[in-house]
This record gives structure tokens, sequence and C-alpha cells, in this order.
């Protein structure tokens, strides 16, 4: 199967999946049976529920209207309402036809080949019946023929007593269900039966094989077991002709076929437009931290010049004393503290001061010994010492800066 009519067999399976409820029904001898399948627990596999049967005496001409609303009332009894019903006729109800139909890529184009071929044996039209196909028992295949006059009589009958029919079904003669334990079996197959419907030894006793009968269309239906057989699902055939279905499902393939490629250039599109605009976004994110790296780079350039202007103003001023304390709170060390700074005109920066260790203050002398710019001559450190000779205390030291506008002042005044 294959093609577009796969897609629509795949959706039928669908909607079947969706059913959990289905009744078949059957009259048989002034007996009517009744029968409940429903789905088990969390999705699992259909079961049977319930099993009823009454007796009922209805005129000939009234059969349809007496079945159909002794159906409804068993129902309601039950709580089952609003639920699918497939009704079972008999065999001889409907008229079976074996045919040889050449090989096709899809069921239902073999379905509507043997309709139109049982139209041709039969001298009918192919809207005055409905058809379902089946294996022959010498391997071939058989179409069975129902009428639509009556299937519709029986649906308006059901449709009065409030009821929707799904479908008919003719059960073969050879169909009956054994009733084994907890389940029904047919051809190796297992139908298991609900725990309400079981005795207190776990199994069911109250089988009447004319519930086969009931049970066969909506088994069928909702394909509860693998059964090949006679089922009419009420559904209007629209088809005038092989050649017309034939173009009909051109044209959908076709259809469908425009309809794959124009959602397959619209997705392409759409993936093209989301690579451009991924890799704009990346463009504007590397712009955005070069353009954040010169604001940055221009921010600090602008501080530092600030800063250089001014020490230069400071340094220039007729008070020498504030560029030089300026520039000493420049050079500083961890575990260093100064005591006192004498500043006087014409003559070094006098410092006195304390550290935690030799490291500490040695830290703090190059510092100096690196700003030859302002103290060319460097620092002059002219006593370290611990008080009192120990070795763990805090060193006490002295030393002397000879900066720039001192020495300028000097050599000018020589």
């Amino acid at each position: 199967m294959s093609g577009l009519a796969g897609l629509l067999d795949d959706v039928r399976g669908r909607m079947r999946r969706h059913v959990d409820r289905v009744a078949g029904v059957a009259y048989r001898e002034g007996m009517l049976y009744v029968a409940g399948l429903a789905r088990g627990d969390m999705g699992a596999a259909f079961e049977v529920v319930f099993l009823e049967n009454v007796m009922l005496q209805a005129a000939t001409d009234e059969w349809q209207q007496a079945v159909a609303e002794k159906t409804a009332s068993l129902l309601a009894r039950k709580g089952w309402s609003d639920v699918r019903v497939v009704y079972a006729m008999d065999e001889s109800d409907v008229e079976t036809i074996e045919t040889s139909l050449p090989m096709t890529t899809s069921a239902d184009e073999t379905k509507r080949m043997a309709h139109f071929e049982a139209a041709r044996l039969l001298h009918s039209e192919p809207a005055s019946f409905f058809s379902a196909l089946m294996q022959a028992s010498d391997g071939g295949q058989a179409v069975s023929v129902l009428e639509k006059e009556r299937a519709e009589a029986l649906a308006r009958a059901f449709d009065a007593a409030g009821i929707a029919l799904w479908g008919i079904s003719a059960p073969e003669a050879s169909f009956h269900l054994l009733c084994e334990g907890r389940a029904l079996s047919w051809d190796g197959c297992r139908l298991p039966i609900a725990d309400g419907l079981l005795d207190s030894d776990d199994a069911f006793h109250g089988w009447d094989e004319s519930f086969s009968y009931a049970l066969y269309g909506a088994i069928l239906m909702v394909k509860a077991l693998p059964v090949k057989g006679r089922v009419f699902p009420l559904q209007r055939v629209e088809l005038s002709g092989w050649a017309y279905g034939r173009a009909a499902l051109a044209v959908a393939a076709v259809w469908l076929v425009a309809l794959l490629v124009v959602s397959a250039a619209d997705a392409y599109s759409w993936y093209v437009a989301r690579r451009e605009a991924e890799q704009s976004a990346a463009e504007l994110a590397l712009l955005y931290g070069d353009t954040q790296r010169m604001e940055d780079a221009r921010a600090e350039n602008a501080w530092m010049d600030a800063q250089e202007q001014a020490l230069r103003q400071l340094t220039d001023e007729r008070s020498p004393a504030a560029a030089v304390l300026v520039h000493l709170g420049t050079q500083n060390a961890d575990g260093v503290c100064l005591d006192d700074i004498t500043l006087q005109q014409g003559k070094p920066v006098e410092l006195k001061g304390r550290a935690v260790t030799f490291d500490a203050l040695s830290s703090y002398v190059q510092g100096f010994e690196r700003d030859r710019a302002f103290f060319p001559d460097g620092p002059l450190l002219r006593d370290s010492t611990r008080p009192d000779g120990d070795e763990a205390g805090t060193v006490v030291f002295s030393m002397e800066l000879r900066w720039g506008k001192e020495q300028g002042d000097a050599d000018g005044g020589t």
C-alpha cells in the first residue's frame, strides 16, 4: 500500500483507534443478542464487557423498528446510550459473487474494481448497493453485495430509536467463537472477557454461540481480531466509474506533491533567512565588542592624561610642597608607615617612618629608585634599625630624597 491511498488508510486506522466502545447486535430465531466491546484501562486491547439476550417477537414488516427500539432499551440500561452499533444480518440477506481481479498497488483500488465488477455481473447500478471484498475458498476474491435500500431502511429505524448505526455485517455460517475460560477464541486468536462476566472459578459459563453473530461486525470494525469478512460501513458510494476514480486519485496526488514542493521551498527560505540573521547577529556582537574596547581604552587614556596634567600643574606652581606631597602619595608599599616628612626650600626631602620588615622597607626604597624622573638622584637611606636590638620588632628608618624642583633651584643658586 502506498501513495495517497496508504495515507487515507492510515487516517482511517487512527480513527478506529479513537473508538473506545462498540456494540454488536444480531436478531435470530425470535431472540435479540447484544454484545458490548470496550477498551481496557490505559488504551489496552478491546474486551467483551457485556452480553445480553432477550426474546423479541416482531412482525415481518416491522422487525427493523422492533430491533432498534429493544436495542436502544438494552444499551440505555447499560449506560451505553451514546455508542456505535454494528448490526449483523443473516448470510442469506447478501449475495456473494466469486471473481478474479488483477493485482493493484492499493487495497482501495482493488475494492473499487470489485465493486464495479459486481455491478457489471449483476447488471445493477454501482450506487444501488454496498459491497465487501473478501478471499474466496479457492484463493481468489469474493464480492458480497448488500442492497442499499435495505441497509438504509435499517439505518432509519435505528436513527429513529436514537442510535447511530455504524455499519452492517453478514457473518459466514462457519464463524463461531469458542469460549475458553477467560477469552473467546477464533482461528488461534483470543478476545478477552472482562472480569465482571467471569464466575467464581475465573471462567465464563453463560456462553451462547449466537453471540458470535452479534460480535462479528463489531470485531471487524475495530479490528479486535485479525478476521477478514463481510462488513458494510454505511457510507455513501460516490464513484461513477473506474476512470473517474483513477483521475481523482491522480489529481489528489499531484496536489499533494505541489503542496510538499511549496512547503519545502518555504522551509528552505526560512532556513536561509535564519542563517543570515544569525550571521548578522554574530557580526554585530563582534563589532559591539570592538567598540566597547575602544571606548574603554579612550576613557583610560583620558584619565591618565588628566592625572599627568594635574601633576604637571602642581609641579609648576610656586609652592613645590604640594607637588612633592602628591608625588609621595603615589609611592607606597605594604607594611610601611611614614611618621614624619620634612620639606624645606633648597633642601632634600627628609622621610622618617617604620616598616614591619626589612623586605617591606626594601620594596619602598626600590619604588623611589625607579622614579628617576622626579627624584633623579634616587633615595638616600640614612638609617634602618630595630630598636633595642629586637630581631622581630619594627624597623625604624630615615631617608632623604633629592627631587627635581629642589635640584633645579639649587643649581640656579650656584
